[in-house]
């Protein structure tokens, strides 16, 4: 005989639900919930912050200092929205390669050394500034 976890009276070993409260017993508290350890990742992963300086180089240098400097002495500023844009494309292509390599340590069993809500926020960032360029600056 066993007991019931939920009214503790004692039912019979091959029960399938309590014969007094009619909870199921056939519930195993190992399938419940499974915490894998995950391993130390001897890797470092700097893809995240490169990507943020690429950003922030494009945006700071190119787009602000760069672009008001040309456009007041050359008049034609759209040769360095156009080198901003390469940059921008860059810094995306580097956070999806920071995912990518956090996802496969996940995958091998180490932890993720990246920084996945900097690496998010970047590429939405750099996103949206491409689109500027593009759309504001480029084809007008």
């Amino acid at each position: 005989m066993k007991t019931c976890p939920c009214c503790h009276n004692e039912i019979l070993d091959d029960a399938i639900y309590c014969d007094y409260c009619g909870k199921e017993l056939t519930k195993k508290e190992e399938d419940v919930s499974r915490v894998v350890e995950l391993k130390e990742n001897p890797q470092k992963n700097y893809f995240c912050q490169l990507g943020l300086i690429l950003f922030l180089f494009s945006m700071v240098i190119l787009d602000f200092f760069m672009a008001t400097v040309v456009h007041n002495t050359v008049g034609n500023s759209r040769i360095v929205f156009y080198i901003s844009s390469v940059f921008y494309i860059l810094a995306l292509a580097t956070e999806g390669f920071a995912l990518f390599v956090d996802y496969n340590a996940v995958k091998q069993g180490y932890r993720k050394n990246g920084n996945l809500g900097l690496a998010l926020a970047t590429m939405a960032l750099s996103s949206y500034f491409l689109l500027v360029n593009i759309f504001g600056v480029i084809l007008k």
